[in-house]
C-alpha cells in the first residue's frame, strides 16, 4: 500500500465501505503507526554492485511536507569520520508547506556505513498525508511521517 501512495499519491486509496473491510480507510487517510514505540531495525547493507555503469550508489530522497515543513531538516553523514555529506533543507532555507522534494539526498557513496537523520524540532514528525522516504538503487531503506523528534536511518555499502 505504502509503494501505491508514495507512486501515485492520496488517489492511489480511499475508503472502502463494503466488505471485506466495512469502513476501512486507505489512501491518504489510513493511520500510520506509531514508530516512536517501536525498537528501530533500519540497518541495511547492501553491495556496492554495478548500479549504474560506473558502480555508482546515490541516496534518493522523498518528501512530502505537512503544514510546518519549517521543522523538518535532513542530514547524511559518513559514519567512520562523522563527516556530514549533505543536508537538507537547501541553501539554509526552509521547506516549503506542503510540497513535494523528489531528488538526489548524495553524490555518488564510497564502501562504507553511512546514517541519514531526519528531525522534527517540535517532535512529532510530518502529519499525514505526508511523509519522507530514502531509497538506494531503488530499495527503499526507511519510509516514515510519525518519526517523533528523530529517526536515524544506518546503512553500509560494502565493496565486492
Amino acid at each position: 500500500a505504502f509503494d501505491l501512495l508514495d507512486k501515485y499519491g492520496c488517489a492511489a486509496g480511499g475508503e472502502d465501505s463494503s466488505p471485506p473491510s466495512v469502513g476501512g480507510v486507505g489512501g491518504c487517510g489510513q493511520p500510520l503507526a506509531d514508530t516512536t514505540k517501536l525498537t528501530p531495525t533500519n540497518t541495511v547493507s547492501v553491495s556496492s554492485g554495478a548500479s549504474s555503469s560506473n558502480g555508482c550508489k546515490r541516496l534518493f530522497l522523498k518528501l512530502l511536507t505537512d503544514d510546518y515543513a519549517y521543522e523538518i531538516s535532513w542530514e547524511l553523514k559518513r559514519v567512520d569520520n562523522g563527516e556530514v555529506l549533505n543536508n537538507g533543507p537547501p541553501g539554509n532555507r526552509n521547506f516549503e508547506d506542503k510540497s513535494e522534494y523528489n531528488g538526489p539526498a548524495s553524490g555518488c557513496l564510497d564502501p562504507g556505513t553511512y546514517e541519514f537523520a531526519i528531525k522534527d524540532i517540535f517532535g512529532d514528525g510530518i502529519a499525514a498525508p505526508g511523509f519522507y522516504s530514502v531509497t538506494l538503487d531503488g530499495r527503499t531503506l526507511a519510509r516514515n511521517s510519525n518519526f517523533g523528534p528523530e529517526q536515524i536511518t544506518r546503512f553500509t555499502i560494502n565493496k565486492i
